[in-house]
Order: C-alpha cells, then sequence, then structure tokens
C-alpha cells in the first residue's frame, strides 16, 4: 500500500537509506507503474503525449519506452523527425534511473509520499543514427546494479548524482539510433526553516512568480511573464483550471483595499513581491513601496522591468528569506518606518507555510506594526478545503502538490490561528466565491483576510 503523504500535512521526507527496507520497496513497486507514469509524463510534458509515447517497461532491469510513428511527428522522407529519438532517449533514461532507486518519488509526476522527492535535468545528449526509422520505435535503457549503487551513495551523500548512460532505439530487431546521454539527478527537499533556500528552490520560487504573472492577464503581468510564464500558466489551468478566477478574485479584493484607502497607509509593504504589478500600478512620491523577495527573485523582477523601459520608482527593494531569522532587521535597515501606518501584503504564501513557520511569520510582521492604523492583508485557505472529499477538490489539491507546491496550512480563523495574545482583530475575511459570486467548492474555500494589527510595545521591532 503506498503511504501517500495526506493532503495539508506537513512534508514528511523520509532519508534516503542506503539498502532499500520493505516500505520503499513496497512504495517503488507503485510508482513504476508503466501506466501511470505514461498519464503522468503526458500531463506534465505535453509533447510527450503528442508524439505517443508509451513506458512499457520500467524496472531495476530495464526499462523500454515505445513511440509510434505519426503523420504530425515525421519529416518529408516519412521517418520520425531527429528530435523525436532525442526527446525519447531523454525520458527514456530519466524514467531508468527512476526505476533503479526505490526510496524516491518524483516531483511532478508522483504524488507526494513517504519518500526522497528527485528531479530530473538532462545535462547534454549525442544521438547516431543507424538506419531511418519508419514505424514503432523502441527506446531501450539498462542501468547495472554497479551503477545504480553508485548514484545512491552519491544521492545519499550529495542530494545529487549524475549518469551516463546508452539507449539505444530500435524498430523490431534492428538497431536504428544509439544515444548517449547524460543526466543528473537532485534531491528536491522541501524548504527548512534557518537553511537557505537551494537552487532548485530558487528556480522554483522565480518560475511561480512567472506563472502567476502569466495568470494575471494584464498588460504589465503579461510583459513580465512572456512567452514561457504564458506557457507554463496555461500547462497549470489544464491542471488545475480554478486557478486563473482564484488569483483574479485575490487581485480583485487587494486592489479594491488600495483604490479606497491607499492615502491612509504611509507605506505599503509587500513580503514575496515576485513580478507583481502594483507598485507600478499603485506607487507614488506622497508614498513609500517597500519590495521584499529572495534576492534571485528580485533581480529576476530588475532585469524584466529593464528589458520593458520600466522601473520601480519610489520604491525600495530589500532581499529577505521569511524562512529565515532576522529578515525584519533588514526591512527597518532599510528605510521602513514601523511606527507609520502601513499596509502589509503576504500574497500567496499562508497556505504553503507550515502551521509553525506561518505563526512565527505572523508574530515577525507583528512587530512591524507600530500605529493603531496599519493593516495586514494576506490570502489563505480553510482546514476544510484540505479534506473535502469533492473529486475537483482532490484533483485541483493533487495538481498542486505533484507540480511541486503542495498546500500544507488552512484554517478558517485567523485570530484564533495565530493566537489571541498578538491583539489581532479581524477587519474583514471573504471568500473567493463570495468576491466572483460563483458557488464553486474550491472558490468557497479560499479567502482573502484584513487584520487590524496591535501597536507593539516599542513602538517598532519587538
Amino acid at each position: 500500500m503506498l503511504d501517500v503523504i495526506p493532503l495539508g500535512s506537513p512534508s514528511i521526507c523520509k532519508p534516503l537509506l542506503p539498502i532499500p527496507d520493505a516500505e520503499d520497496l513496497a512504495n517503488h513497486s507503485h510508482l513504476c507503474d508503466p501506466e501511470l507514469v505514461t498519464q503522468r509524463l503526458g500531463e506534465l510534458v505535453p509533447l510527450l503525449k503528442f508524439i505517443g509515447f508509451r513506458v512499457e517497461q520500467m524496472t531495476p532491469g530495464k526499462t523500454v519506452l515505445t513511440v509510434p510513428l505519426l503523420e504530425t511527428a515525421m519529416n518529408q522522407n516519412g521517418t520520425h523527425q531527429a528530435a523525436v529519438f532525442y526527446l525519447i532517449a531523454d525520458y527514456t533514461l530519466g524514467v531508468g534511473m527512476f526505476a533503479t532507486l526505490p526510496g524516491c518519488y518524483t516531483v511532478g509526476v508522483h504524488d507526494r509520499c513517504h519518500a526522497l522527492p528527485v528531479q530530473f535535468w538532462l545535462k547534454g545528449a549525442r544521438v547516431e543514427h543507424h538506419a531511418p526509422g519508419t514505424g514503432l520505435i523502441r527506446s531501450e535503457v539498462t542501468i547495472t546494479p554497479a551503477q545504480a549503487a553508485t548514484m545512491r551513495a552519491q544521492l545519499i551523500a550529495k542530494g545529487r548524482c549524475e549518469l551516463k548512460g546508452t539507449v539505444n532505439i530500435y524498430q523490431g530487431d534492428q538497431l536504428i539510433a544509439v544515444t548517449e546521454h547524460e543526466m543528473g539527478l537532485y534531491a528536491d527537499l522541501p524548504r527548512v526553516t534557518g537553511k537557505r533556500a537551494s537552487l532548485t528552490q530558487m528556480e522554483r520560487a522565480k518560475t511561480s512568480a512567472l506563472m502567476i504573472a502569466g495568470l494575471r492577464g494584464d498588460p504589465i503581468s503579461t510583459a513580465f511573464a512572456e512567452d514561457q510564464g504564458v506557457a507554463i500558466a496555461r500547462r497549470m489551468c489544464r491542471a488545475s483550471p480554478q486557478l486563473p478566477t482564484m488569483v483574479s478574485a485575490r487581485t480583485l479584493h487587494l486592489e479594491k483595499y488600495l483604490e479606497s484607502c491607499l492615502v491612509c497607509h504611509d507605506q505599503i509593504l509587500i513580503l514575496g513581491v515576485g513580478l507583481d504589478p502594483k507598485p507600478l500600478l499603485y506607487s507614488g512620491p506622497s508614498q513609500k513601496w517597500f519590495l521584499c523577495d529572495l534576492r534571485a527573485t528580485l533581480n529576476d523582477r530588475a532585469a524584466r522591468l529593464k528589458s520593458m523601459g520600466r522601473q520601480d520608482e519610489h520604491c525600495v527593494t530589500i532581499p529577505i528569506d521569511l524562512r529565515m531569522d532576522g529578515w525584519p532587521s533588514a526591512i527597518t535597515e532599510a528605510g521602513f518606518d514601523p511606527r507609520k501606518s502601513t499596509l502589509i501584503i503576504l500574497e500567496g504564501v499562508s497556505m504553503y507555510l507550515d502551521a509553525g513557520d506561518l505563526r512565527k511569520t505572523i508574530t515577525n510582521i507583528n512587530s512591524l506594526c507600530g500605529h493603531p492604523d496599519s493593516r495586514f492583508w494576506f490570502d489563505h485557505v480553510t482546514e476544510r478545503l484540505l479534506i473535502m472529499p469533492q473529486a475537483e477538490v482532490r484533483a485541483f489539491l493533487s495538481a498542486m502538490a505533484r507540480l511541486g507546491e503542495p498546500f500544507v496550512t488552512g484554517f478558517s480563523d485567523p485570530v484564533a490561528f495565530f493566537g489571541r495574545d498578538l491583539g489581532l482583530e479581524l477587519v474583514e475575511n471573504p471568500t473567493a466565491a463570495d468576491i466572483l459570486e460563483i458557488k464553486e467548492p474550491v472558490h468557497r474555500e479560499y479567502k482573502f483576510a484584513l487584520l487590524a494589527m496591535r501597536p507593539n510595545s516599542l513602538g517598532g521591532v519587538s
């Protein structure tokens, strides 16, 4: 029985063992189901589905993928396009590597489970053609026990490994191509408080920002997103069709507040600004905006603004990491004054932090509020969403988890969740369904909180 982590629970990764135990082997047997992997890879990589690929065999001894000859994927000579050989060998090696590593699961392909999450990146490839492919082609790879043991040892010791593998491609009994592909495999662990973001985690943050920009649909966001962000957003919409209207609802609620009381606040602080267009739309000389995010994300934002011929005027950018200690001090050192009336925005973050990290984050946010008119806006999901049995809800949550963005925390009453000792006061907390006047179940459990914060005793950072 596959030990799938319930949606909404904290991510629990079992360390990769030198020798797989019974749990690892049982889980791996389920994860190496050719039908499951064919379906999931087809969803994740539409080009594979387009060329009609199938995983036929996925075992430690041998992995086999097939591709039929389709009119849409052949060249003018009626044979497989050369790119088909490159593509199918790429995934044959990746699937084959996974098949030899019990105790892992692949982010994006498998549901979260009690195993080590991993991702693959192709580092280099070479294809040698022996004969044209005029029918069904079969791509095979065999990874020796010694190679598998070396990969496992490297993954345990370094969190990554590499393999140069030979993939043979046949039509019937005839060898028609030989490929030499080099693949990197990387542990993709969840963020841990107090530990700096890894390269893959920073790349995911930038990809997430691109996706949201692609979903927003306004001209500035579309320029931010460019073709890549729009394509990522479209793919996410196929997996999670509720996403566009969820993003639309939160944008409508927050921008309505900004437009109604923008002059009420001396400062705006955005935690996790990503590619948010609001600083460009609403900032002005009479109000200072502070834009915070990971340094890599801020650098990406600045580069995209430069290419658009724009900049964040009247804004101060501050590189911080909410998972690390000391970030409130970095904000005050950049000129933020907790004694001034402030709107603090935490958009699209709360559901991805575990409860302890989120409560600590809110305590730090409260330390930045030294004025009675300061307000805190954030979006959150309810605890009910994480356990709802409806098929469309389970499909939405599963898709988000497979794509590396699992929802792990939900609550209905923000004041009770964060602790009444902080002195928070709930100003409003509508649902996305309220904003859009719809009854779709996911939207009923997605909410937008506006809190009045109690001024801390020092009138500054506590």
